[in-house]
């Protein structure tokens, strides 16, 4: 076996021209799958982020009836006792804020523009919305409202195709639980910017105790939504605060960040599969490249290989001196493609993409709205080394056999 490694080195450094360019089709198909895997997995990471600090909070809790169509926005089913809930969910050690959730439309006051948005508004907690919802990244013009103020805060990108800014006036045109019409002037004293693109594109906030006021709810709250770590099993999370909730004798229903964004991450799994095919075909190309390469190599030697045979050397040996020498190849296309792959990751994880202007302008799925940043993972260079040099193992077999099927005569006389 020495011998055969020591033949399938020369071989490579006798052809080194070759090798090079063969190494290089393996480096190039590596550093593409890395950088793409690094981009996929840093926007799955901030878009998890932003549903869970921006969207959704860790945990929704709800009424039975609201947690089974959690999609619709109704004023139907409050929870009867808010503050109730909020206590018994921070007595389990978690942080809560209640909610009010209603759809309306909005359209700027005063002006004669004809833009006008339907949209999610919430009525929110000052004092303990933040707890939940972080707003360290937030970028705020104007100031966030007090309790008891009739005032909005609006998301940036809603608050330009409207064109107000704080100081001016909106009105929200809603229905009320009875089924009449109101309609809510509020002072714009704040223009948010976030990194969720939905919270820019559609958020509209308001006090809490002003939604309850002026849509007659009485202090009631359609959801106390729940802080969770966007690394935490929400799903557990969940299912464990609901029982204890309901063991307090209240009947509720408590759904985890993921079970409202199903529709989100069915979307992301159909991204991440066609993602995926097109890295596979990203290495099948590299591997047409080095399987010609290894063919056109083999019909080139075949008189140094009937040579070889005719001396007395084994097929076998032959064999696995030529896979050796694949695996030589890949090996220095995946140290080449490492190399080249962390750069790239390197550049994606430090600098990101820019893809603020696309975003503006369209949904492209993911909930990113700036710099795309990439993720590291070892696990993904380990994996893609080890494909390297598969590959390259895998793309010299055939032409091997190929070769070695000959017979010893045909080859002898292949160049003469």
């Amino acid at each position: 076996m020495p011998f055969l490694l020591r033949l399938a080195a020369k071989n490579l450094v006798r052809h080194r021209r070759r090798t090079m360019i063969t190494a290089s089709a393996l480096a190039v198909g590596l550093a593409a799958f890395l950088s793409m895997d690094s981009m996929l997995r840093g926007a799955d990471q901030e878009s998890e982020r932003n549903l869970v600090w921006y969207a959704y909070g860790g945990a929704r809790v709800a009424t039975p009836e609201a947690a089974a169509e959690p999609d619709k926005l109704t004023l139907k089913f409050p929870l009867s006792d808010p503050g109730a809930v909020v206590a018994a969910v921070r007595a389990q050690g978690f942080d809560a804020t209640p909610r009010l959730a209603f759809e309306a439309r909005l359209t700027a006051s005063g002006t004669d523009s004809p833009v006008s948005r339907v949209i999610k508004a919430l009525g929110v907690d000052p004092a303990t919305d933040g707890q939940v919802f972080p707003r360290r990244e937030l970028k705020l013009e104007g100031r966030w409202f007090e309790a008891g103020e009739a005032s909005v805060v609006l998301g940036r990108w809603l608050a330009d195709d409207l064109g107000v800014g704080p100081g001016q006036s909106v009105t929200l045109t809603t229905r009320m639980r009875s089924g009449s019409y109101q309609v809510i002037d509020l002072d714009v004293v704040g223009i948010v910017t976030a990194p969720d693109p939905s919270m820019n594109r559609y958020g509209v906030f308001l006090p809490l105790d002003q939604a309850q006021l002026q849509l007659e709810m009485g202090g009631l709250a359609t959801e106390v939504d729940v802080g969770i770590h966007p690394g935490a099993d929400a799903a557990r999370l969940a299912a464990g605060l609901e029982s204890a909730l309901k063991q307090q004798g209240l009947a509720v229903g408590v759904l985890s960040w993921r079970d409202l964004a199903r529709d989100f991450l069915a979307l992301t799994t159909a991204k991440q599969k066609s993602s995926s095919m097109i890295l596979f075909l990203v290495f099948v190309i590299a591997a047409v490249g080095v399987g010609n390469t290894f063919l056109m190599a083999f019909y080139e030697r075949k008189t140094e290989i009937g040579m070889l045979r005719a001396l007395g050397m084994p097929d076998s040996q032959l064999f696995w001196t030529f896979l050796a020498e694949a695996g030589g190849i890949g090996v220095l296309g995946a140290a080449l493609g490492l190399f080249l792959g962390g750069i790239l990751v390197w550049l994606l994880v430090a600098v990101g993409l820019d893809f603020s202007s696309l975003v503006r302008q369209t949904d492209i799925g993911y909930r990113i709205s700036g710099v795309l940043y990439g993720a590291w993972s070892p696990w993904s260079f380990v994996g893609a080394a080890v494909l390297s040099v598969a590959v390259a193992v895998v793309c010299a077999v055939g032409p091997t056999r190929r070769a070695l099927r000959l017979p010893i005569t045909e080859s002898l006389r292949a160049e003469g």
